[in-house]
């Protein structure tokens, strides 16, 4: 007997009139109602995630190993790679191994609503379609006329026993609504721009989880920075990769990867006001501020993964750090208005 079964669980339901031409939601014609019923567990299983979680945030799990090549491995280009990032956004709760493409009202995503979502022509979703069906990364459900991602690589939802002892524990968390909020952001003017989120997907494996053998030594994780998988015993920390060994390792030209690394600067403090990629020496200031790329730490912003414990110190002190330094940068602009002002009056 499932333990859910008799039990009153809280969920939201929501009425809501949708365009079925384009599945958007009309903000106008929502009401929503907090309930409580008695469920069964394969009720329970049937909610969507903001029934489940009322208050909770959204977010997958991708299964990637550490300083694994994404692009490599799953023989996509880094536009493809954004493409499926906000696809994987999409994934819904399931127990039976099948993850399907569905709206966060529970609507299934069809063929037209992946155009929609992913804002490119008929000619270039039938190619990226293909992609992902052939190379077997995404599936067609033919009974439920569907589509679907597989548990090898994105989960949802609790892990069980045995992924926990695979060597992939813990898998790399991504934030739903900051994942489609980029994409959409990258994608306003130029598709191609996805490719920076795919970027990011290619960067993420980077960052150094706590698995079994960082239990066994005590070792922490790497705080979202990118890390090699030396472990320096003496400052009891991973090894920073550099930007070089990063753009060497992602087969991409070091002056490329510096443009990246400013586009999704630049994008993301725009929409958010805070910035995507950091570079830690003494003090942690955003990408691009001050100074020369070269042997400074990279960190990433929290805001769109974070795999380890989010109520731990160490996170709180990289949100603090994160903070601190958008501050200092707001201070720096407005002290450099200061002065070009004062030119102006000394100059008239």
């Amino acid at each position: 007997m499932s333990k859910l079964a008799g039990r009153e669980v809280s969920y939201i339901k929501e009425y809501r009139v949708i365009d079925e031409k384009t599945g958007q939601i009309n903000p106008e014609h929502i009401r929503i109602e907090v309930i409580k019923d008695t469920y069964t567990k394969s009720k329970f299983n049937d909610l969507t995630y903001k029934e489940r979680n009322p208050e909770g945030i959204s977010f997958f799990h991708l299964k990637l190993i550490s300083e694994r090549d994404v692009q490599k491995e799953l023989d996509f280009n880094l536009i493809d790679l954004g493409r499926l990032m906000m696809l994987f956004s999409y994934a819904s709760y399931e127990n039976n191994g099948r993850h399907y493409l569905r709206l966060d009202n529970g609507r299934p995503i069809t063929y037209k609503i992946i155009k929609d979502v992913l804002k490119i022509n008929t000619r270039t979703l039938r190619a990226t379609m293909n992609k992902f069906l052939n190379k077997e990364i995404l599936f067609f459900d033919e009974d439920k006329k569907q589509y679907y991602f597989t548990d090898k690589y994105i989960s949802k939802g609790k892990m069980n026993n045995s992924e926990k002892r695979k060597k992939i524990f813990p898998p790399y968390r991504f934030y739903t609504k900051s994942i489609r909020e980029l994409y959409n952001t990258l994608t306003e003017d130029k598709s191609n721009q996805s490719k920076l989120l795919g970027l990011l997907l290619c960067i993420t494996p980077y960052i150094r989880l706590i698995d079994h053998v960082g239990i066994k030594y005590k070792r922490n994780s790497s705080n979202n920075m990118l890390v090699l998988s030396e472990y320096d015993e003496v400052n009891e920390r991973y090894e920073a990769i550099s930007q070089k060994m990063l753009a060497e390792r992602l087969n991409i030209a070091e002056n490329s990867l510096i443009t990246y690394f400013k586009k999704l600067n630049e994008i993301t403090h725009k929409a958010t006001g805070q910035h995507l990629i950091y570079k830690y020496n003494e003090s942690l200031q955003a990408y691009g501020q001050r100074y020369k790329y070269t042997n400074e730490a990279i960190v990433i912003n929290p805001r769109y993964t974070y795999s380890s414990d989010e109520h731990s110190r160490r996170y709180r002190n990289l949100v603090n750090a994160i903070e601190n330094a958008e501050s200092n940068i707001i201070s720096f602009i407005n002290e450099e208005d200061e002065k070009n002002s004062v030119e102006e009056v000394k100059n008239n």
